[in-house]
Order: structure tokens, then C-alpha cells, then sequence
């Protein structure tokens, strides 16, 4: 099984590469942010983790944990936003690594782990290979724009506060430009995949 780790920044496109290499290649596809969030609903461990550190106030009146209230209260602190990540990667990183442990079951030939702080999370450890999508600042807050209706000065704070494009590069096996179209991109992916790297 080939292990791809897919990383980049916000806007940057790593959704559309991995729904690319999901339908051309059949790739399982495992979305650290997906598991994070899932972690947060009531009667699962983050759910109660999360309670316990930040109290009740975070609650919505159906008791679920209310993710705007929570990112205030992260977003303005770093160290509140630090224990919040501290407490939630050991759960992501078990689910990760019983994810990995199911697809060499189901015999998967490729399974992709794409998060934006893949290197930071240290989940470069568990990949064979890192793959970098770049793409140039105005086309990723042209997207984030369309796609999650940011403003213009929150996709720049945004993109401001994330690695700088050296640093993904640096801890890369391959870089895929993403400024270009869908036929571009899908012989990039080709490229990469038939390069014979195992």
C-alpha cells in the first residue's frame, strides 16, 4: 500500500486532488479535519475532553458542542488554542492509525491523509511520500471566496497564519501546481503516481 500524505495551505486545492485520486485511482481518502470535527459530537471522547476543558458555556441549548463559540474563544487565545490541539491530535492520530490498519486489511492500493498541518502533526512519519499542493495567493482567495464565502481579509489572515510555500516544500517528495486547469492537474497527478516511487 502506498501512503500518501497530501498537505497545503487553505484554498490551496487538496480536496480537489484527493476527489481526483479517489475516482481515477480509487484511493481511500482520510480527512483530518473530518475526524477531528467528528470527535466533537456528544458521546464521543472529544466531545467530553473538550467540556471538561472549556466548560458548559460552549454548549448550544441541544448540548451540542457550538464550534463558533468554541473558535472564539481559541482563535484569540494561542494557548487555549494550543491545549484545545493538544487534546484532540492523540484522538485524530489513533483514528488515523486504525484507518491505516484497515485499508492494508482491505488490501488498498493507495490511502491519502490530507491535513494542512500534516508535517506539524507529525503525520509524515506514517506517509510514504509527501505531496505539496501549490497555488498562487490570488487564485486561493478566489476560491475561498466561491467556495466558503470568506471575505477577502479573513482568506488573507487565513493564508498569513499558515506555513510559508518553502517550508511545505522542504518537507515534500513532490510538488503538483495547482494554477492551472483540471486536464493540467489530473497529468500532474498521473505523473506522480505511474513515477514508479513505492
Amino acid at each position: 500500500m502506498r501512503i500518501i500524505g497530501l498537505t497545503g495551505g487553505v484554498g490551496c486545492g487538496k480536496s480537489t486532488v484527493a476527489n481526483l485520486l479517489k475516482t481515477e485511482y480509487n484511493a481511500r481518502i482520510l480527512l483530518t479535519d473530518d475526524i477531528a470535527k467528528a470527535s466533537y459530537n456528544i458521546g464521543n471522547e472529544g466531545y467530553k475532553k473538550v467540556i471538561a476543558l472549556f466548560g458548559e458555556n460552549i454548549l448550544n441549548c441541544e448540548r451540542e458542542i457550538d464550534r463558533v463559540k468554541l473558535s472564539k474563544i481559541v482563535f484569540s487565545d494561542n494557548e487555549k488554542l494550543d491545549s484545545l490541539n493538544k487534546l484532540i491530535h492523540p484522538i485524530v492520530w489513533d483514528e488515523v492509525e486504525k484507518n491505516i490498519a484497515m485499508a492494508k486489511e482491505d488490501k488498498i492500493q493507495f490511502l491519502v491523509i490530507e491535513s494542512a498541518i500534516l508535517v506539524e502533526a507529525g503525520y509524515k512519519k506514517l506517509c510514504d511520500e509527501i505531496w505539496y499542493i501549490k497555488s498562487n495567493k490570488e487564485e486561493r482567495i478566489k476560491r475561498l471566496l466561491e467556495s466558503r464565502g470568506y471575505s477577502k481579509e479573513k482568506s488573507e489572515s487565513i493564508i498569513n497564519n499558515q506555513a510559508k510555500e518553502d517550508e511545505y516544500i522542504k518537507n515534500s517528495d513532490f510538488v503538483l501546481d495547482n494554477n492551472g486547469d483540471i486536464t493540467e492537474l489530473k497529468n500532474a497527478i498521473d505523473k506522480i503516481i505511474n513515477s514508479g516511487k513505492e
